[in-house]
């Protein structure tokens, strides 16, 4: 049976592929790596606003791409 990483990334877990980075897993590295694969507040923001204008108009942020 395969089982998708990201159902265990949704609930909070971490799926570390290789042992190097099992082995090297620390506090430090963890939050370096989510700080990595985040959004900035800057970058939130900005996604958000084109949420929101999508659900709002027929466009969105992609004027030039037909709904």
């Amino acid at each position: 049976m395969r089982i998708n990483p990201a159902i265990w990334e949704l609930s909070g877990h971490l799926v570390l592929k290789r042992r190097k980075d099992y082995d090297e897993a620390s506090e430090t590295n963890i939050s370096r790596f989510l700080v990595e694969a985040s959004l900035s507040v800057t970058e939130f923001h900005e996604l958000k606003r084109c949420v929101l204008e999508f659900l709002t108009s027929s466009f969105g942020c992609n004027p030039g791409i037909n709904s």
